[in-house]
């Protein structure tokens, strides 16, 4: 592991080309447009932005150029981890395909983290192909991560096949059930080469990574479409069953690895019920039935982070309120999906234990439940 590199080396200059028939048959590392640069969304409406911090309406009034659909076919290096492609111990990172800044290479020490030790490993077992193989997972896998980083990368591997160019997928084993449910949807068992995070590397003669539909976490406005199909896939065309709570407060009480967690969450829950929401705890349902809930949604309530990044299945237009750390990722999708947004700051905040412990730190926070029934029915009437 002597030529581990703790930054990556400058991606390799791609030569474009200009027929799907030469993406992952080409040598050399290329590169096809298949879609437009685009500007982000307009801002959608944001509600009592004199009472927010001006970071905070500065973010959400901002634009970005995206980049439209993309693949870069990388030759001469192999896969490992989850979905990070090295060559002679450099890792292969470009902004098309993983966010910038992306962390967690090393350990403290200046050695390997955990998750590239098989990667970089002179022990390895190496899995041999002799065809192109798609990339559409990065290391950071939580479901938020995955909904603005990866969904748009399964889309567009998927529309390769649809557009006549076929490729296998690779996923690491031991993925968590909700990645296998998703990509289940596009890709059949026969089309995903399986191989251990922890043990293996895939070599190929291509590895064809589609990029994510994101720049800045400004998401393309193909990203509609994006979920326009996986909804298609999962529930089909049927419209949401009529007897599904529309008012939703999507509640992060129950799950155990949070690390933003309300106090008063019984009190939330209970003044949220006297206003007509239903709580729901999003990781206790399967796929299907988080998405047609989310798909006859006529308000969401929910704290920041994956949580409130659900709304991206919500109707366009759908009204959505925040609680909790203010953060612009909620505003690119407001802004993609056009839907009102409130964002409400805690009441307090407190470190459960300190951020040199081992695990993350976890903020517990409150909310002022008296502020919250006098605020949600405003917002709903900003709303329309």
């Amino acid at each position: 592991m002597s030529n581990f590199a703790t930054t990556p080396d400058v991606a390799p200059g791609f030569r474009q080309i200009d027929s799907l028939d030469q993406l992952g048959a080409s040598a050399g590392p290329h590169r096809l447009p298949l879609g437009q640069d685009m500007l982000s969304l307009p801002p959608a409406p944001l509600f009592d932005s004199a009472a927010l911090p001006s970071h905070v309406v500065a973010e959400h009034a901002s634009r970005a150029m995206v980049p439209g659909a993309q693949f870069l076919a990388v030759t001469g290096h192999e896969l490992g981890s989850t979905g990070v492609l090295q060559q002679d111990g450099r890792l292969f990172l470009d902004r098309l395909v993983m966010p910038p800044g992306f962390g967690g290479l090393t350990e403290p020490d200046g050695t390997p983290s955990k998750w590239v030790k098989a990667l970089l490993s002179d022990t390895a077992e190496i899995i041999a192909l002799d065809q192109p193989i798609g990339v559409v997972l990065n290391p950071h896998l939580v479901w938020g991560h995955f909904l603005l980083e990866m969904l748009g990368r399964l889309y567009l591997m998927a529309k390769l096949r649809a557009l006549g160019r076929p490729m296998p997928i690779a996923v690491p084993s031991g993925m968590p059930g909700w990645v296998h449910d998703v990509i289940a949807a596009y890709f059949g068992r026969d089309e995903i080469i399986v191989y251990s995070a922890r043990t293996q590397r895939v070599r190929a003669p291509c590895f064809v990574l589609p990029g994510m539909l994101m720049a800045d976490y400004h998401l393309h406005p193909e990203m509609n479409m994006a979920v326009a199909d996986l909804q298609r896939r999962v529930l089909g065309t049927a419209p949401p069953p009529p007897d599904l709570p529309r008012r939703l407060y999507l509640s992060r009480g129950q799950h155990k690895t949070a690390t933003h967690l309300i106090a008063n969450e019984a009190e939330v829950a209970a003044t949220l019920g006297a206003l007509g929401f239903t709580t729901i705890h999003p990781q206790q349902l399967t796929l299907r039935e988080q998405l047609a809930l989310y798909a006859g949604a006529e308000c969401i309530v929910a704290q920041f982070s994956s949580a409130a990044h659900n709304a991206l299945f919500a109707p366009r237009g759908t009204p959505v309120f925040v609680f909790g750390w203010m953060n612009p990722l909620q505003s690119r999708i407001a802004a993609l999906r056009g839907q009102p947004l409130a964002y409400m700051a805690p009441s307090d905040q407190a470190l459960v234990y300190p951020s040199d412990d081992k695990r993350p730190p976890v903020y517990r926070f409150s909310i002022d439940c008296a502020e919250l029934a006098r605020t949600l029915p405003a917002f709903r009437h900003f709303a329309g």
